[in-house]
């Protein structure tokens, strides 16, 4: 073989050949039943890697004239994910589909591919406002997620869907996924923790984006369950968070105290702030609140020996298990375990 001719076949792509059944699926893809070429998808979907050279075939079936066909093709190139990154385009398409199913399918394939997707980043914007099929929005809220920095131009159109029903929840996940370039959401986020089904992620998503004022500030909402939610969140902040928490210590509710009281004893020394207004609530008159407050003294660890005296009168408080957690607390403090 002449050696400029052995140069250039070196440099010709690999093209993998199919396997004797993957070869047979492809022939089927073009058979005029719609029940072999159906058959044919729904089979390469469970061939994992090995139906990798299928995928021109199934990117050109997503353009059948049936379907349920064309859901299948979907689907398949959903599970084969990685491995078909050549059929981006023609999934990319099939975001405008008529069919819902044919939509959510494409939506997940290109969340599993993940960053490789990144082109696809201005149809799932668009695939956000599809406003006949929530698993679509909701999936394409999750690619968007997972695209990084690239995803920066998402920032604003999946803000604008926080209060999606379906849909906000996996938006503020998707903010909380991109990081840094999401902070221009923080307002929309701030404003989403008035929404029952999305204040939850919203909390928490504002706190991974390192948004404690607008966090502190919610700790004064009159909603019992935006305080108590917003408290859970300030945890993922850590040390910065603690004088805020302390505040929500002496809040009205019982339910926002126990939960303060439970959020600080997890955060360990870091919480050593509050140790003084922790122990002030061991006479307080909710029994659970008592216990989360001698639960979070041990929890804090030596840094809460400050309490000690006041851990030992709880030892004689009327209810059996507050007696337990300030014997226990007193032990963990004074380093007698």
């Amino acid at each position: 073989m002449k050696p400029l001719l052995m140069v250039c076949l070196l440099l010709l792509p690999h093209v993998e050949a199919p396997s004797p059944r993957v070869a047979d699926l492809i022939k089927d893809l073009e058979s005029v039943k719609t029940e072999t070429r159906l058959e044919a998808v729904q089979y390469l979907a469970k061939l994992g890697e090995e139906a990798k050279p299928a995928v021109p075939a199934l990117a050109k079936a997503l353009k059948d004239t049936k379907p349920e066909v064309r859901i299948g093709a979907a689907h398949a190139l959903g599970r084969l994910a990685a491995h078909a990154l050549d059929a981006r385009t023609a999934l990319t398409g099939a975001l405008k589909d008529k069919e819902a199913k044919v939509r959510r399918y494409a939506a997940y394939a290109l969340k599993q591919m993940g960053r490789d997707a990144k082109e696809s980043i201005p149809a799932l914007i668009e695939a956000l406002k599809d406003k006949d099929d929530a698993e679509t929005r909701c999936l394409a809220a999750d690619a968007l997620g997972r695209m990084g920095a690239d995803a920066k131009p998402a920032v604003s159109a999946l803000a604008g869907i926080l209060k999606d029903k379906e849909a906000g929840p996996h938006a503020a996940a998707a903010l909380a996924r991109l990081g840094d370039v999401a902070k221009g959401a923080i307002p929309a986020l701030a404003d989403a923790l008035k929404d029952s089904d999305v204040r939850a992620y919203a909390a928490q998503t504002l706190a991974q984006l390192g948004a404690l004022q607008p966090l502190a500030k919610a700790l004064g909402d009159t909603d019992e369950d935006v305080r108590v939610e917003v408290v859970l969140a300030l945890r993922l902040l850590g040390r910065p968070a603690v004088p805020a928490l302390v505040g929500a210590l002496r809040d009205k509710s019982a339910e926002v105290r126990m939960n303060t009281a439970a959020t600080l004893g997890k955060m360990g020394a870091n919480a050593a702030e509050a140790v003084t207004p922790l122990a002030a609530l061991l006479k307080d008159g909710n029994e659970e609140v008592r216990y989360q407050a001698a639960l979070a003294l041990g929890g804090i660890g030596p840094a809460a020996k400050p309490a000690a005296s006041k851990l030992e009168a709880a030892r004689s408080d009327k209810a059996e298990r507050v007696r337990e957690a300030a014997r226990d607390a007193l032990a963990r403090i004074l380093g007698k375990q």
